[in-house]
């Protein structure tokens, strides 16, 4: 599944020759993966049956997702605001806990966006390189595929609903006053009580130190520059939506018999 959604040289691990088969590729994947021991081969007279160790179900749960995230709709309600909501209520005891789900919430926020990035880019390429796409095919992909993948899920719901421009000053005013040194101090504090159960030495400080700093750093510096990001996705829709709009007055044009082809849309 992975391979055929994911187009890849599928490549013999240890020969590095290019397989053309499928299954054949996926037999030596196994292969591979047994002698790597992230599968447990298990013999029983002439059955084998097979058992993931931890690592290999972690591979395979990334390929899974690799898969997922290529095909589904990118839903982006509620990053920004569990961002927002985390900081407004902070508290010290808990600094750890709450920095570090702030810190995965703006890196999932970063990864999607770059999904939807990448995701207006295939539209666009396949809208370009499809010469043979008709009318019809192309009205589907702009108000069907590409209404429900981009616009509704990503676009819409994102300006409307958790638009950053709404909390972004109140974020980075937040980041700003927990890096002051009294702040930061109490921060650590509780890092040394979680982490290393109120063992206070110079390495664990500076270790402490920078887990706070360079996580509040990264949501600081992701909200300085998401509006401009925000902008450049938009820019791109635009140009999609032109291409698209473009394509369908050429072809409309070059057809003679024009009101049938109207219809026919």
């Amino acid at each position: 599944d992975y391979v055929d959604n994911c187009p890849i040289d599928m490549l013999d691990d240890e020969t590095n020759s290019k397989e053309a088969d499928v299954r054949t590729f996926a037999y030596d994947k196994v292969r591979y993966f047994i002698k790597c021991g992230w599968l447990i081969e298990d013999f029983e007279g002439v059955r084998i049956t097979y058992q993931l160790d931890e690592n290999g179900i972690k591979i395979l749960s990334a390929m899974e997702k690799a898969v997922k995230d290529d095909t589904k709709s990118l839903e982006f309600s509620g990053y920004v605001y569990n961002i927002y909501n985390n900081l407004y209520y902070y508290n010290h005891d808990h600094a750890v806990d709450i920095i570090e789900q702030v810190y995965n919430a703006s890196r999932e926020l970063n990864s999607m966006l770059r999904g939807l990035n990448v995701n207006i880019k295939k539209f666009l390429a396949k809208l370009i390189s499809e010469n043979e796409a008709m009318p019809k095919e192309i009205l589907k992909t702009i108000f069907f595929d590409y209404q429900k993948k981009v616009v509704l899920k990503a676009f819409k719901n994102f300006r409307e609903k958790d638009n950053p421009s709404k909390y972004k000053l109140y974020i980075e005013n937040r980041i700003e006053d927990l890096l002051s040194e009294e702040k930061l101090n109490l921060m650590i504090k509780n890092y040394i009580k979680v982490k290393y159960d109120n063992v206070a030495t110079v390495e664990n400080e500076d270790e402490a130190r920078e887990f706070f700093i360079s996580r509040l750093n990264y949501i600081s510096v992701q909200f300085e520059e998401i509006e401009e990001y925000i902008g450049m996705l938009d820019r791109k829709n635009t140009k999609y939506i032109s291409t698209a709009q473009s394509r369908l007055n050429f072809l409309l044009n070059e057809e003679t018999d024009i009101e049938g082809r109207i219809i026919e849309c």
